[in-house]
């Protein structure tokens, strides 16, 4: 998996209807959510239907992935 903040740019993109504006949400937002590797890197604390994102090129930690994953290990689900 990417872990890095890159910049990503969807709102030019002809495939995805954009959603119509409500008050207090200035960005572009899409209807439906884009797909994981479409979107900007995020740790579920986002919003998924933002279509740009002015990436800083951080690198985010890997708990997004690997805290669900040993806590099915623990629980015996995986």
């Amino acid at each position: 998996m990417d872990l890095i903040c890159w910049t990503v740019i969807n709102s030019h993109r002809c495939d995805i209807e954009i959603a119509a504006e409500e008050t207090g949400i200035q960005e572009k937002q899409s209807v439906v959510p884009l797909p994981a590797d479409e979107r900007r890197m995020m740790k579920w604390n986002g919003n998924p239907y933002t279509l740009d994102y002015a990436g800083g090129g951080a690198e985010e930690d890997p708990t997004i992935f690997l805290l669900p994953y040993w806590m099915g290990r623990y629980h015996g689900l995986i």
